[in-house]
């Protein structure tokens, strides 16, 4: 997933071929405390087993406001199934689980269920968007844990497996949550805890990382909230600064 110069083309739009890797730009997104209220209230479906997480109401909006971010430079057709590909730590859902001490990598990539893109950029889908993230969610069961170790052992080259997804330049998109590191609690190195973590530099396109909150550790957090990089081509990000319907919800902050 590191930018390289060789030809990159779009599996649904081969004539659209990027012969030069084009500038990415890396950008936090804040959303504060009182709008994560109001997307978590306009995200939760109105009828049914509606209860929606925070992290399932921010991925559903930038879900559906980067891939509109990415249709001038892509070109795809709107028929065009995509999908929502994120990690999610299974440490708890071991039986046992896993204890804290356990150093290695403990991640399931569950993923939504295809969606046309014209379906997903539509007015006023929130709700289905968010409950379509609960569910792949919902996925990754026990039974689904358990089993893994065994699907792995059947592959015949078990050094690489293949993630089924086209979000570098392409129009799916790929998360991951760190909202359960402890960082700004417990990471103390004689000084005091960190006012702010980041990841330098990542060379992804995409790509969405949600960050705990600083609320504990910023000065004036009243209404601090949830931090989110996010990784796209410039071209792309310039789109979605402008984005309307994301910003009702966050604004940028930098890097």
């Amino acid at each position: 997933m590191h930018a390289t110069d060789e030809i990159l083309t779009y599996e649904s739009q081969k004539e659209n071929t990027i012969s030069k890797m084009p500038e990415l730009a890396i950008h936090m997104w804040h959303f504060p405390k009182s709008k994560l209220e109001k997307l978590k209230s306009e995200a939760m479906a109105k009828t049914g087993d509606s209860w929606i997480s925070t992290y399932d109401a921010i991925m559903s909006i930038l879900w559906k406001t980067i891939t509109r971010s990415k249709l001038e430079l892509l070109r795809p057709d709107l028929s065009h199934k995509v999908v929502l590909v994120h990690a999610l730590n299974t440490r708890k859902t071991f039986d046992p689980p896993l204890p804290e001490t356990f150093m290695g990598n403990a991640v399931a990539l569950p993923r939504t269920e295809p969606l046309p893109i014209s379906e997903l950029i539509a007015d006023g889908n929130l709700p289905e968007l968010a409950q379509r993230v609960r569910g792949s969610i919902k996925t990754i069961t026990p039974q689904y844990v358990a089993e893994l170790p065994e699907w792995v052992a059947g592959l015949e080259d078990r050094r690489w497996i293949n993630i089924n997804m086209n979000s570098f330049l392409g129009m799916d998109l790929a998360g991951t949550s760190w909202q359960g590191m402890n960082v700004y609690k417990k990471h103390n190195f004689g000084f005091g805890v960190a006012r702010a973590v980041r990841f330098p530099d990542p060379q992804f396109e995409g790509y969405v990382f949600v960050y705990p909150s600083r609320a504990e550790v910023k000065e004036d957090a009243c209404d601090e909230g949830i931090e989110v990089c996010v990784c796209l081509e410039k071209s792309c990000h310039d789109r979605l600064m402008q984005d309307k319907e994301l910003l009702e919800y966050a604004q940028p902050r930098g890097v």
